[in-house]
């Protein structure tokens, strides 16, 4: 990338997103004695617990921009609030590029995709998308996001995929 498009961002610090440590229990006869009796019977199948927009924000807070060594949520791109749904079976996300007229937009939300994809259960259907109006060409990329047709051959391109790795390289 020769020259950038924004060369001035706006630069934030997201909050912390470590969950706090606890610490292992401690041994006790009882303890013990739960481990040699015979195991309770397993209990009756219950649908997936459903993923908190919490733990989406953890998977793709640190993916870092393409064009700048920065990462998505240092420049606001995508914060908790991008995540939209969250249930066992969909994750809806949808991010804000840093200006209107961004070119790296769709090669924004085809990391996010491929970051997620990688991340969730392949049962779940991921939707990524701009944020209405906050790109001229919103409804464009949120048609090529979702279509699985272009999103892999995209990923087929070896300079596309190369960028998305590297993008994705630094939140692993």
């Amino acid at each position: 990338m020769s020259s950038k498009q924004n060369a001035n961002p706006t630069i934030i610090t997201p909050p912390p997103t470590s969950l706090p440590s606890s610490s292992p229990p401690s041994i006790s006869p009882t303890y013990l004695s739960y481990l040699t009796s015979p195991p309770p019977p397993p209990p009756p199948l219950l649908p997936p617990d459903p993923f908190t927009p919490s733990e989406i924000f953890q998977i793709i807070t640190t993916i870092n921009d393409p064009e700048h060594p920065l990462t998505l949520s240092q420049l606001n791109v995508i914060n908790l609030s991008s995540i939209i749904e969250c249930t066992p079976s969909k994750v809806v996300i949808r991010f804000t590029p840093t200006i209107p007229h961004c070119s790296m937009a769709t090669l924004i939300g085809l990391t996010l995709l491929t970051k997620l994809t990688r991340s969730l259960p392949s049962h779940v259907k991921i939707l990524v998308s701009v944020v209405p109006e906050t790109h001229v060409n919103w409804k464009a990329i949120g048609k090529q996001l979702k279509d699985k047709e272009r999103v892999g051959a995209a990923m087929e391109n070896e300079h596309l995929r190369r960028v998305v790795e590297d993008c994705i390289a630094g939140s692993n």
